[in-house]
């Protein structure tokens, strides 16, 4: 059985963290899905039980919708390692 993901493009890192909005986490959550994030060619996956404990949160302004914030949730970034075997296969 193949396990359900989100999947996100994110183009920025903050030093060791990335950043990733509260719509994404709340989809993956949602569908009692994990959460893949991709950087550069690299990715992670932020598995279902973690998707609330990230290491930070923020609440910014949306850039389309006045008066609206929205919540972004910092992970530490961790590409997963393609010669190692995981946990997921």
């Amino acid at each position: 059985m193949a396990l359900r993901e989100v999947v996100k493009e994110v183009t920025t890192l903050y030093g060791n963290l990335i950043s990733v909005q509260g719509k994404y986490v709340k989809r993956a959550y949602n569908g009692r899905a994990n959460l893949k994030l991709i950087y550069k060619g690299d990715f992670m996956i932020v598995p279902l039980a973690q998707l609330h404990h990230p290491i930070k949160t923020s609440m910014i302004p949306d850039k389309f919708v006045r008066d609206k914030m929205n919540k972004l949730y910092y992970y530490q970034w961790k590409p997963v390692d393609e010669n190692q075997t995981t946990l997921f296969e």
